[in-house]
């Protein structure tokens, strides 16, 4: 079965007061082959989940170096492309966490990640981001072992206090 990096993830970065600007770079790698159903409609066309774990390459909130995060999406799929949404939630190097939900589309060849995108939004967090908001995408780019890496950007405001 194809594995395709939806993993839309590589989002975030905020800030203990008013806006900050995300600009992060994620390194994301599957955790097994996704759990996929053939539909039985057409030839390729299956339901999957999976789950991905993530390295921060670059990226920080405020003063807080982003460290990791966890994926965990539901994708649709039509021979190589595929759409579908998740959750990500990132620990930052404070032990506070940021979640946040996505939708995206991904591009496979011979099973292997090419391309992906996604629309982000933070939900929530723990810490000095419970109450956080925000919005932005990502882009990204699959690699020779099946892991992919993740370009996000947009913007990240902590509740106030």
């Amino acid at each position: 079965m194809r594995r395709i990096p939806l993993l839309a993830l590589a989002l975030c970065t905020a800030s203990s007061v008013g806006a900050q600007a995300v600009n992060a770079t994620w390194h994301c790698v599957p955790q097994g082959p996704p759990t996929a159903l053939q539909v039985g409609d057409a030839a390729g066309h299956a339901y999957m989940i999976g789950q991905a774990k993530c390295t921060a390459l670059k990226g920080s909130i405020g003063s807080v170096k982003e460290k990791e995060g966890v994926v965990t999406q539901f994708q649709e799929a039509t021979g190589d492309n595929a759409k579908g949404h998740g959750e990500f939630v990132e620990t930052l190097a404070s032990g506070d966490q940021l979640h946040y939900t996505y939708t995206g589309t991904a591009v496979s060849k011979d099973g292997k990640p090419v391309s992906g995108a996604n629309q982000w939004t933070v939900v929530g967090g723990t810490g000095k981001f419970k109450g956080a908001s925000g919005s932005g995408t990502c882009k990204g780019t699959g690699n020779a072992d099946g892991s992919s890496d993740y370009n996000c950007t947009g913007n990240i405001t902590a509740a106030s206090k």
